[in-house]
């Protein structure tokens, strides 16, 4: 026959239960409370990363926005380099393909572009150099340079004048070389 337990070691065996009880539930909050600090950190972690590539991509979206704008500004400078063409504010649009916006709006960014032309005289003609710059609050995002020769000859200088914008007749306005291809 078996002696049971003394009537006054009962509750210490209920105590020593109850404490592994206890203890299981806690190191359970202690996990939990590790696991949730690792996931606020790795959340923080992401969103950083995701926060400066999207800084990187509206950068890259105004830089490829510049390069257009000094493209376009190129053609009209090799189109008539005699126009006086200064600086000028140009909005561009940059909410979804399609949408309208005015100058006013806050979806559109204000590009200044600048094309100081500096005339050459040569022999036969004069030679234009254009220098565009295009710059956005401040800082020059894309400059290109460029030139454009335009003959004196009597015969090309009636034909450009019949032909507004345009003042080349059998060759008379080369473009030369960019120094920087655009698209």
């Amino acid at each position: 026959m078996q002696v049971s337990a003394k009537a006054w070691e009962r509750p210490q065996a209920r105590v020593q239960k109850t404490r592994y009880a206890s203890w299981s539930g806690a190191a359970f909050v202690v996990e939990a409370l590790i696991l949730l600090v690792f996931l606020a950190a790795c959340l923080a972690l992401f969103m950083s990363m995701f926060g400066s590539a999207n800084e990187i991509g509206i950068a890259n979206t105004r830089q490829e926005q510049a390069l257009t704008l000094a493209a376009n500004e190129a053609e009209l400078f090799a189109a008539d380099p005699t126009r006086v063409y200064g600086a000028h504010d140009v909005s561009v649009a940059t909410g979804l393909a399609g949408r309208t916006s005015t100058a006013d709006s806050p979806e559109t960014e204000i590009f200044t572009v600048r094309c100081d032309v500096t005339p050459e005289a040569m022999a036969a003609g004069t030679l234009y150099r254009a220098l565009i710059t295009v710059v956005f609050e401040g800082e020059t995002l894309y400059s290109l340079q460029t030139a454009c020769y335009v003959s004196n000859t009597s015969a090309e200088v009636d034909a450009a004048q019949a032909t507004p914008g345009i003042a080349t007749t059998s060759g008379s306005q080369d473009a030369a070389t960019n120094e920087s291809e655009v698209a």
